[in-house]
């Protein structure tokens, strides 16, 4: 079949020690995938109770067996956390980092890959031109479009090493003018009885330019696979960010995280992770580390539950705010 339609459903119970509980849908995706003559459609909503929104949608065309170029909204191709499916995720979110540099992982623009040898695609280059303001914004803040590398390269069956490397410029904090407004109000506002018409000005805002800045970044990932019969993969993020709040047209941010997937036979998972996010490099008592734990129970081939429980650490703020989620997603 040519066109295929697929999707998943995540319902979340979250229990925050600082906020109230909740249960939610916190992913309801719907993908359609249509295959033509050497090349590829893809369009995805995501729909839960906050709205309906457009997350993928791209089309692929392959020349030759080696290229693939691609158009339109898809995921940026830096390091593994970002491509790898919500779907397949062993914990509930992404890690800060990846979360407070690439929200919605996704951008607009156009990609390229090319692995020289398709039938061994041991080696694969990516390079894309996007936006740059993510998939959220509706257009370019700037008129700089930014770049994204990446060299994947499998040694052997277990070992997956990744380079990548993030250029460009980014405006945060824009807002456009918001001018006088006349509204007409009826009421009796002098007290004597009769409803009268006034009309009242609504003061606008002036337009705020923003902040301009580098948003350079670069990444190291790897994944060992049938370590002991476990996975362990880890992932390394440096760069600059502008910061809108502070003012500042560039601030050095790092990060990096640590999991670990311990199988119980075919139908269970254990998974730790730790990972640490680091806003600014050059400020005191900022740092943030996460350790994560979950088990994941492969009920049927469609259904999936997990259950996590993430102990979040900020640097210099005593105590901690501990997270407890229980999921049950259902795939088809």
């Amino acid at each position: 079949k040519k066109l295929k339609f697929s999707g998943y459903i995540q319902s979340r119970f979250r229990n925050r020690e600082t906020e109230k509980s909740n249960f939610t849908v916190r992913r309801g995706r719907l993908k359609a995938s249509y295959s033509g003559d050497r090349s590829n459609y893809t369009l995805q909503i995501d729909a839960t109770e906050g709205g309906v929104a457009l997350r993928d949608a791209y089309g692929e065309w392959m020349p030759n067996p080696n290229m693939t170029f691609w158009f339109g909204q898809f995921k940026v191709p830096f390091g593994f956390e970002i491509e790898q499916s919500s779907s397949d995720r062993e914990m509930p979110e992404r890690t800060d980092v990846i979360r407070a540099l690439f929200p919605g992982e996704r951008d607009r623009g156009i990609r390229l890959t090319y692995t020289p040898n398709p039938l061994k695609p041991r080696t694969v280059f990516d390079v894309a031109v996007f936006n740059g303001n993510g998939a959220v914004a509706t257009a370019d803040q700037d008129n700089h479009k930014n770049i994204v590398a990446r060299v994947k390269q499998t040694f052997g069956r277990n070992l997956d090493l990744g380079l990548s490397g993030y250029w460009g410029k980014a405006t945060v904090g824009a807002s456009a003018e918001v001018k006088d407004t006349k509204q007409k109000m009826t009421g009796d506002f002098n007290g004597d009885g009769v409803p009268e018409t006034i009309e009242v000005t609504i003061p606008g805002k002036p337009a705020v330019p923003g902040v301009k800045g580098q948003q350079n970044r670069f990444g190291f990932d790897v994944q060992i696979y049938n370590l002991l019969g476990c996975t362990l993969r880890g992932e390394w993020i440096r760069g600059k960010q502008p910061d809108a709040k502070a003012k500042s047209a560039s601030r050095e941010v790092q990060g990096w995280y640590a999991l670990l997937n311990i199988p119980m036979g075919t139908k269970w998972l254990l998974t730790a992770r730790y990972d640490v996010y680091d806003p600014d490099t050059n400020a005191d008592k900022d740092r943030l580390r996460t350790w994560g734990f979950a088990i994941t129970h492969y009920a049927t081939d469609h259904l999936k539950l997990t259950a996590a429980y993430e102990i979040p650490k900020k640097q210099g703020v005593s105590g901690s705010n501990k997270i407890f989620t229980f999921q049950a997603q259902q795939r088809f």
